[in-house]
């Protein structure tokens, strides 16, 4: 070991230190990346995204685990003239949950649960607002026939718009 090379090692250590410190005030200071648009795959695949559904209904909680589709499909089902307050409970949640789960994703959709047949049902619509000053993009899903129900009474549907941010 030679003198001349005690003298750089503090000097080593101080550069070392600096280039830390800096590089820790940069990851600690960087402003996050936007979120990205997803593709109109992308926006398509937020209909069989995992969804839990929580509401208070006759004194009692209920949680209902479904994906996106099958909670659209589900509350257009519950939207039929016979309106107890559990199918009302539930259908209220359900359109704040997927409102809810299409802003955290930054989806320009919106997603309206329909039922196709003889039964009359309010159809459900969740996610934002398509503005009037862009085209729209729609696409209709049909769901598999929920166990009970004649299809000409009501086959689900769910309509995806979509539009470019």
């Amino acid at each position: 070991m030679t003198a001349d090379r005690a003298i750089s090692t503090p000097i080593d250590v101080v550069l070392g230190l600096l280039l830390v410190g800096i590089a820790t005030g940069v990851v600690a200071t960087a402003v996050p990346a936007p979120i990205e648009t997803p593709s109109d795959g992308g926006q398509a695949a937020i209909l069989g995204s995992s969804l839990t559904v929580e509401f208070e209904s006759e004194g009692s909680n209920w949680t209902v685990h479904e994906t996106v589709g099958g909670h659209l499909a589900d509350a257009a089902l519950a939207g039929d003239g016979a309106n107890s307050s559990r199918k009302v409970a539930y259908r209220q949640a359900t359109r704040a949950a997927i409102t809810d789960h299409v802003e955290t994703h930054g989806a320009p959709v919106q997603v309206i649960g329909v039922c196709r047949g003889t039964q009359e049902a309010d159809p459900l619509l969740a996610g934002r607002t398509p503005p009037g000053d862009r085209p729209i993009r729609a696409t209709v899903y049909e769901l598999p026939q929920p166990i009970g129900i004649n299809e000409t009474e009501c086959q689900p549907v769910v309509v995806l718009r979509r539009w470019s941010p």
